[in-house]
C-alpha cells in the first residue's frame, strides 16, 4: 500500500510540475507589456561590479542623486543576470523569470498536496497566485524572494519532521540565508518565519 501511494505522490507531483509550468508560461506572457526600466540598472550594476571587482558604495547610475551613498544589497542578483544577458541574451532574463515563478508555485503546489488537498484545488490555487502576481512579474530580485520564501517554509516543514537530519538541513539553510541575502533584501522575511 505505502507503495502504490507514494507512486502516485511522486506521479502528482510530477503532474504538478507540468501545470504549474505551463501556469507560469500563460501569466509571463499573457499579461500586459510593461517596461522594467530597473533591469537595464541591475545589468549595468552587475557589469559595473564585475569591472571594478567590488561592491558599488555611491550611485554612479542616477541622474537625480549621482555619487550620494548607497550600497547595493542585491550584487549577487546583479551579476549574475549580466553573466546570464551576456551569455544568452535578454530571452534568458525572461527563462530566469519563468523559472522562478515556476520554483515558487511547484513549492505551494507540493505543500497542498501533502495536505491531501485535490489537484484540482491545487491547482485552482496555483492559477489564483499567478493571477494575482502577473502585474509585478518583472525580470527583478523580488521573484528570488518570493521563491526563496516557497521553497524556505517547504524546507522547514521538512526540517521539523527530520529529526535525523536537522543539522544538515540546517547547514543547507544557512548557506541558502547567505546567498539569498545577497541576491535581495526579502530575505528578511525568511528570517521572520524562522
Amino acid at each position: 500500500m505505502k507503495r502504490a501511494s507514494a507512486l502516485d505522490l511522486k506521479r502528482s507531483q510530477e503532474w504538478a510540475l507540468i501545470a504549474v509550468g505551463c501556469l507560469a508560461v500563460t501569466c509571463a506572457f499573457f499579461r500586459p507589456i510593461r517596461h522594467a526600466n530597473d533591469i537595464w540598472w541591475h545589468l549595468a550594476d552587475g557589469r559595473q561590479i564585475l569591472q571594478s571587482h567590488r561592491i558599488p558604495h555611491a550611485d554612479i547610475f542616477s541622474s537625480t542623486v549621482h555619487g550620494r551613498a548607497w550600497t547595493d544589497h542585491e550584487w549577487l542578483y546583479d551579476v549574475g543576470v549580466f553573466k546570464l544577458f551576456k551569455l544568452c541574451g535578454p530571452n534568458a532574463l525572461i527563462g530566469l523569470e519563468i523559472a522562478l515563478i515556476i520554483i515558487a508555485l511547484a513549492a505551494v503546489w507540493v505543500r497542498l498536496r501533502r495536505r491531501s488537498v485535490t489537484p484540482s484545488l491545487c491547482f485552482a490555487t496555483c492559477f489564483a497566485i499567478a493571477f494575482a502576481g502577473r502585474y509585478a512579474w518583472n525580470p527583478r530580485p523580488d521573484l528570488v524572494s518570493f521563491a526563496g520564501t516557497s521553497l524556505l517554509v517547504l524546507f522547514l516543514e521538512e526540517w521539523s519532521s527530520s529529526v535525523d537530519r536537522q543539522f544538515a538541513l540546517c547547514a543547507l539553510m544557512a548557506l541558502g540565508f547567505a546567498v539569498w541575502a545577497n541576491l535581495h533584501a526579502g530575505f528578511i522575511v525568511g528570517l521572520l518565519l524562522l
